[in-house]
């Protein structure tokens, strides 16, 4: 292997946002230290999916997890099936890079610390069961085991999902200002996953609180890094393997079985596949609204929420991830920057086929969150005759109602809520959350203390 030594120089600094005046719903601020992307995978097989059986677990998370288990069994049959199950492009780098850092045949993860606090948790653990699980357009995942029973212990853990951020190399031999250049872009991406911890802890601190990374993004229901480390020694920065190059500071996180998306998989071939139970669909909103309701007393705006950015946890409960787009309440942004025309609000698709700009509001979330749970709650409808392709900004934007008097006419998604045997209760709250008019759309916060039971 090809591994170069390079400084971190230039490294951008940590990013810091401010907290703004306290809310009266406060991220969660647990006490129990062990407890762009997103960082957490769902595992390689089903198995796990399917083995995550809970004594005693609540109906509703079991069944999630119980139709999670057969939908992602029905998707590897189909995958393999299409020749499509094979290995990822990058999975022979990231083994042959973390081959070629072991010490004796063995991995070492170094400096394992919060990424808050910089508190030191773990000097030095080895790891080992390293399998690939994805990866994405600027990191790879795979699970990794805690081989040390003193560092399970400190850790809280013995399995994490490792996130390890790569660049994919010019022709030729790259500079160092190059290499520079892309180990300060990884930390600043890094550094923006953590932001919401930041916050929530820059809340706790002021409420005379201290808490961990892990119990933080535990009790928030955050797919959200839990410790950070540097792989290998922490003197080779940067390592070349196969025309890509990888970062040495990884993060850790709780592994994750499979995504929202995943509940609504519709088999290629006839294989059987499974659909929640209406109290599983309303479960699953009222755990969305209510992370998401935490992000936003934090200040903070997540901007991309859909199915593929709700993860399940091994215990079925909802994880908010993909932080990505993050931004504080109040930010100017431009309005067609990276968003999900499926999941952006009427007002916003209005902006965006302006190419103007626009200020993070929570009520864009509250859409979304809206869109999200009338997807899981219909299994797999659209409202307001919302569609994929082209002209569907266009569509949206006809339907704004905030500036606009002229919108067009639909019926309420209540309508079908109720027909497929959606409660009065929560298709009316999720039909509020889809009001046209931004102005008069709640916010989650406002929701969430008029939940449905």
């Amino acid at each position: 292997m090809k591994a170069l030594l390079f400084g971190i120089g230039v490294l951008a600094p940590v990013m810091a946002l401010c907290f703004a005046s306290a809310t009266k719903l406060e991220p969660e601020v647990g006490e129990n230290p062990n407890r762009f992307q997103r960082t957490p995978a769902a595992p390689r097989g089903f198995r796990d999916v399917v083995n995550a059986k809970h004594k005693n677990l609540p109906e509703a998370q079991q069944a999630i997890l119980d139709t999670l288990g057969i939908n992602r069994k029905a998707e590897t049959a189909d995958k393999k099936a299409a020749g499509k199950g094979g290995v990822h492009e990058l999975e022979s780098q990231v083994r042959d890079t973390l081959n070629g850092i072991q010490e004796g045949n063995k991995l070492y993860l170094y400096n394992v610390k919060d990424p808050i606090t910089g508190k030191a948790i773990v000097d030095k653990c080895e790891v080992g069961n390293i399998h690939f699980l994805g990866a994405g357009g600027t990191a790879v995942v795979v699970q990794i085991s805690i081989e040390s029973e003193t560092a399970r212990y400190h850790l809280g853990s013995d399995t994490f999902a490792m996130k390890l951020l790569y660049s994919k190399l010019p022709s030729g031999e790259p500079s160092p200002n190059w290499i520079n250049f892309v180990l300060g872009d990884m930390a600043d991406m890094i550094d923006g996953e953590i932001a919401p911890l930041r916050e929530s802890a820059n809340a706790s601190r002021k409420a005379g609180r201290h808490n961990t990374a892990k119990s933080i993004a535990k009790d928030n229901g955050w797919a959200l890094p839990a410790f950070e480390a540097t792989v290998g020694t922490a003197e080779l920065t940067f390592f070349l393997k196969g025309g890509v190059g990888f970062f040495n500071r990884a993060i850790l996180a709780e592994p994750m079985l499979g995504d929202g998306a995943q509940l609504l998989f519709e088999s290629a071939s006839g294989r059987n596949v499974s659909r929640l139970p209406v109290k599983a669909r309303e479960y699953f909103c009222q755990q969305l609204i209510t992370t998401t309701a935490k992000l936003h007393a934090a200040n903070l705006v997540h901007q991309d929420i859909k199915p593929e950015n709700v993860l399940i946890g091994k215990d079925g409960l909802v994880n908010l991830a993909d932080f990505g787009m993050l931004g504080k309440v109040g930010d100017r942004r431009r309005c067609a920057e990276r968003i999900t025309y499926l999941f952006m609000d009427p007002t916003h698709a209005r902006c965006t086929l302006r190419d103007s700009f626009s200020f993070l509001t929570e009520k864009y979330d509250a859409w979304s969150v809206g869109m999200t749970c009338y997807i899981i709650m219909t299994n797999g409808d659209l409202p307001y005759h919302i569609f994929i392709g082209d002209g569907a900004a266009e569509h949206l934007a006809s339907l704004d109602k905030t500036i606009s008097y002229r919108s067009r006419t639909m019926e309420s998604p209540a309508k079908k809520l109720k027909a497929v045997g959606i409660s009065d209760g929560w298709a009316d709250t999720v039909t509020s959350l889809l009001d046209r008019d931004r102005n008069h759309r709640p916010t989650l916060r406002q929701v969430l203390s008029t939940l449905p039971e």
